[in-house]
């Protein structure tokens, strides 16, 4: 059975883990394995990706347009900034899972 939790606690005996709220105690021979899962980043990757997305419009729109340069370059950093942010998001629904405790097989 796989349950998901948030960590508490444990002992030599049991595994605390908090399940909708409520502690729920494993007993530790039943564990084969124990993961460790990141928290989302989508708001910080979506941000990181607007900033890289901005800059390099804004950079491509003064170096690329013959005329209207601050125009350009104005809505190359929104366009480019747009597509950054929303690339960062995705990428920010990823989560990393660390194996922390894994059984020994007899």
């Amino acid at each position: 059975m796989v349950q998901q939790g948030q960590f508490l606690a444990a002992d030599t005996d049991h595994l605390t883990i908090t399940v909708a709220r409520r502690p729920v105690d494993i007993r530790r021979a039943e564990v084969r394995r124990l993961y460790r899962v990141s928290e989302r980043k989508v708001r910080r990757f979506a941000l990181r990706g607007l900033g890289i997305g901005a800059t390099g419009g804004a950079t491509l729109g003064a170096v690329a347009a013959e005329t209207n340069k601050a125009q350009w370059s104005a809505l190359m950093a929104l366009g480019w900034g747009a597509i950054g942010a929303v690339i960062g998001a995705i990428n920010g629904t990823a989560r990393d899972r660390v194996l922390l405790y894994e059984a020994q097989t007899p």
